[in-house]
């Protein structure tokens, strides 16, 4: 949450988030839940969507890797599952062991529309040779 406070008054409340995922889960998680006898409705603001998305670049987060998992084996899988899409990959890196990943890294697109094709395909796609599926989300500002 961007804010620790709860502005409220006897029938609304408004709470900020920082990141648009935590709205969301908040928004599916108590919507049209009964308190006090009052059922909840939630809604999220235009204006912060807008937001969110200026904010938005050309990069996407990868995760749930497995720690073996290197830059040449994401680049393979991206090129053959997205042909003709140019994906910059970076894993992040264990300073003490650069050889480990630590299970997560970056792809940074030529256009957003890339990525947020990439993003609505693969996302939760099985990596090989493990078969364990890798997360997508944008890049958090």
């Amino acid at each position: 949450m961007l804010k620790s406070e709860v502005e409220a008054d006897e029938r609304q409340a408004q709470i900020n988030f920082k990141i648009q995922l935590d709205a969301q889960n908040a928004l599916e998680e108590i919507d049209g839940k009964i308190i006090r006898d009052s059922d909840l409705a939630v809604k999220l603001e235009i204006q912060q969507i807008e937001r969110f998305t200026n904010m938005q670049s050309n990069m996407l987060y990868i995760g749930d890797l497995e720690h073996d998992t290197n830059e040449d084996i994401l680049r393979n899988f991206f090129e053959k599952k997205a042909p003709g899409v140019n994906i910059n990959v970076k894993m992040c890196l264990d300073h003490l062991n650069p050889h480990k990943s630590l299970g997560y890294g970056y792809l940074n697109f030529d256009t957003q529309a890339d990525a947020q094709k990439v993003l609505d395909d693969l996302n939760y796609s099985e990596l090989k040779p493990n078969g364990r599926a890798f997360r997508l989300m944008w890049r958090q500002p």
